[in-house]
């Protein structure tokens, strides 16, 4: 399908085509048998890019307008510590969705 192996750790894989991305993470043993997020069996999480960072701030102002649970620090740091620039927040399913700007 075109995509190449960009990131590996012992939890994990990740695979990139231009600016998609693929990342399996391995269940928690855990929680092998539970599709709770976070940690468990499924998809649990979804990231689009944005425009650009004042297009991430737009998006968070109208999801705190609306009470949506914003995830995560609010100054828009990524979770895994990057220096990206994302909201992070839940769906309606508690799935997490991330819109991330560009670098």
């Amino acid at each position: 399908m075109g995509y190449t192996r960009f990131q590996k750790w012992d939890e994990g894989v990740s695979w990139r085509r231009r600016d998609a991305f693929l990342v399996l993470v391995q269940a928690r043993q855990e929680l092998l048998s539970s599709s709770s997020y976070p940690g468990g069996a499924g998809l649990n999480h979804l990231a689009f890019q944005a425009r650009s960072r004042r297009q991430v701030d737009d998006i968070t102002r109208e999801l705190q307008r609306r009470g949506v649970n914003v995830l995560y620090d609010p100054d828009h740091r990524q979770a895994n510590g990057g220096n990206g620039y994302a909201v992070f927040f839940e769906d309606p399913d508690h799935l997490k969705i991330e819109v991330v700007a560009p670098d």
